[in-house]
């Protein structure tokens, strides 16, 4: 129960956090402005670590998310789940802002929309991509 309790914990700071939320806002401006095709020229300014601390704040994310589901905490798994999935989109999905990395990210950003019963966004995320990977093939299959 001591890691539930931390991941109940955690869940609660994350989603009352004025700085993650802040996080979470301006990667999804920025993913707005990548899918219009908005020149980089025109962005606002964005946080400089706002890459890292989404990475941060997703995989925190999925982690509470699998907490809860171990334990039982089903809509509370479902939720965290989301949050991760759709925070690894805002940062890895538009190409302007891939990295060496980013196919793998939106795999694990798939799998945690599936997860949390997000099928369709599962799917797209991962058409988006193009994977070698057999597992990709397998969540894919109809």
């Amino acid at each position: 129960m001591e890691r539930l309790e931390k991941a109940l914990s955690l869940y609660g700071r994350m989603e009352d956090d004025r700085t993650t939320k802040n996080f979470i806002a301006q990667a999804n401006a920025r993913y707005i402005l990548f899918g219009v095709d908005e020149s980089i020229d025109n962005f606002p300014k964005f946080r400089t670590n706002l890459n890292d601390g989404l990475e941060s704040i997703a995989y925190s994310y999925l982690s509470v998310g699998c907490y809860f589901a171990e334990y039982d905490r089903l809509n509370m798994s479902v939720a965290a789940l989301n949050r991760a999935a759709t925070v690894i989109e805002y940062n890895h999905l538009p190409e302007q802002n891939r990295i060496n990395t980013s196919t793998f990210h939106i795999l694990i950003g798939a799998l945690a929309y599936y997860a949390s019963c997000q099928y369709s966004k599962a799917f797209i995320l991962l058409k988006k991509v193009q994977y070698e990977e057999s597992i990709a093939t397998l969540v894919l299959a109809p």
